[in-house]
């Protein structure tokens, strides 16, 4: 929830647009640094609850100093704005909030309706797109996340780590992470009118490309550059993240986070989830990714909308396991609180749980909309 903007306008964050449901929304195309505008998706159908506690109940049992505040850091006082989009989906805009949160700098954000972009906005960045950053004392406006990145190193040079270091390093490990995505194209939410043959071809030389970033990982981890996060893993974990998730489902089938074939990479994942900065707000969770990945493969790959043969077999799997997640998440749900215990004031858990409640209105009405999502 911290991650998405379903506690959107009526909280104050969000900036044109009310909130929007998390599922639908793809990455954007191509091999820009920002997100635009998102078709249309359904959200998955209503299930019915019994036995549930009411919201007042809910907002009762929150720790007296839970907030929704929308500042992020330990400072006080947001040193900068950024400016993301409105359900947390776009790859760009997690490179920069990962950043920001690794290197602890004071922000608040406003979440950017990608379907309807208010003028304001539009006047600000010249390429409309998502992230942009606006510092608080000067109103300097930055754009496009590599820069983004460069920009806090250089405003900020003795915060967290220094994210633009080793250029050489630096180079390379984004040399094999491009190579890696460009190996994915064609065989993740679509393959076009490829044959077997050639999705087999494809497959090779994208194994070969994983091969190539878990030597690297493997000798000298468990980040890109070694023992400290740096731009790279920044750049890299948005789509790692997905794919980690997704690929099995796609005609690609690897499972990339498997130790056994690629042990540097699997260390890769655990490294980053070891970190707070990314694990308890920036990361996606499994079911979303799953959930969306059948969508995906229609937005992408359908006519229409529509899958048939193999991709819709493909797409009918990642449902079902979807499915499968979520059963199990609420047949845990019970056991899961009564292992955790109550939220710990001013933890992730209590944010969470304050911004649903303050939002739920909003929240109940997306979440039984029979409109299609924006985003």
């Amino acid at each position: 929830l911290l991650r998405t903007g379903w506690f959107g306008n009526d909280t104050g964050f969000a900036s044109g647009g009310r909130p929007r449901a998390r599922w639908g929304r793809p990455p954007p195309r191509g091999r820009g640094q920002g997100c635009s505008m998102a078709r249309a998706a359904a959200p998955p159908a209503a299930q019915t609850l019994v036995d549930v506690l009411t919201w007042a109940e809910i907002e009762a049992m929150l720790p007296l100093t839970a907030t929704a505040s929308s500042a992020h850091g330990e400072q006080s006082g947001p040193k900068l704005t950024l400016y993301r989009d409105t359900n947390g989906w776009c790859p760009f805009c997690e490179r920069v909030w990962l950043g920001l949160r690794e290197k602890n700098i004071p922000f608040d954000e406003v979440l950017i309706n990608l379907y309807d972009k208010p003028q304001w906005y539009k006047d600000m960045v010249p390429t409309t797109m998502v992230p942009a950053i606006k510092f608080a004392g000067s109103g300097e406006v930055v754009w496009e996340s590599d820069a983004i990145l460069r920009r806090l190193d250089e405003a900020f040079p003795e915060a967290g780590p220094v994210l633009f270091r080793e250029p050489e390093q630096l180079a390379d490990a984004k040399l094999l992470i491009d190579r890696f995505m460009n190996a994915s194209m064609g065989i993740s939410y679509s393959v076009g009118n490829r044959t077997e043959a050639e999705i087999d071809a494809k497959r090779v030389t994208l194994v070969q490309a994983i091969d190539d970033l878990d030597g690297r990982l493997r000798a000298g981890g468990p980040f890109l550059l070694g023992a400290e996060l740096s731009a790279a893993d920044c750049m890299a974990v948005p789509m790692l993240e997905r794919y980690g998730v997704q690929m099995p489902f796609t005609a690609a089938g690897v499972k990339l986070r498997d130790a056994g074939r690629w042990p540097g990479l699997a260390a890769w994942y655990d490294a980053m989830e070891s970190r707070p900065s990314y694990a308890s707000r920036v990361q996606g969770d499994a079911y979303s990714w799953t959930v969306v990945a059948p969508v995906m493969m229609r937005l992408f790959g359908g006519q229409n909308g529509t899958l048939s043969g193999p991709a819709a077999d493909r797409a009918d799997r990642a449902a079902q396991a979807a499915r499968a997640l979520l059963d199990e998440m609420v047949l845990d749900a019970e056991a899961g609180a009564s292992a955790k215990g109550p939220a710990p004031a001013g933890s992730p858990r209590a944010e969470a749980a304050a911004k649903l409640v303050a939002n739920h209105e909003a929240v109940v009405r997306d979440a039984t909309s029979t409109t299609p999502k924006s985003q």
